[in-house]
């Protein structure tokens, strides 16, 4: 199974055209599985989503598991892959 940032790798490589039929497609899959009554939200839920959040202990993001980001995105060293990017974006964009 791909990463997601092999997913998205394999995006970038694709022609503008194959890109929208991509977005198309997510859109297509993504709005069948969501009931037509989930779309609509009422200010009191906008209210509650947009509310600012408690801040969190590090004892508190540590016991939440909301840690890991990097390597659960399979990227093993962080410098390595900015370079990746770097290197991705002045090759796409003749720097």
């Amino acid at each position: 199974m791909a990463t997601l940032i092999e997913i998205f790798q394999m995006i970038d490589a694709l022609s503008p055209n194959e890109k929208q039929q991509v977005v198309n497609h997510i859109m297509e899959s993504a709005s069948e599985d969501v009931p037509d009554d989930d779309l609509v939200w009422t200010e009191e839920e906008l209210a509650e989503l947009l509310a600012p959040a408690e801040p969190m202990t590090s004892k508190e993001i540590y016991e939440a598991g909301l840690f890991g980001v990097w390597k659960d995105l399979g990227i093993e060293d962080s410098v390595e892959w900015l370079a990746q990017q770097r290197a991705r974006r002045r090759n796409k964009y003749k720097w």
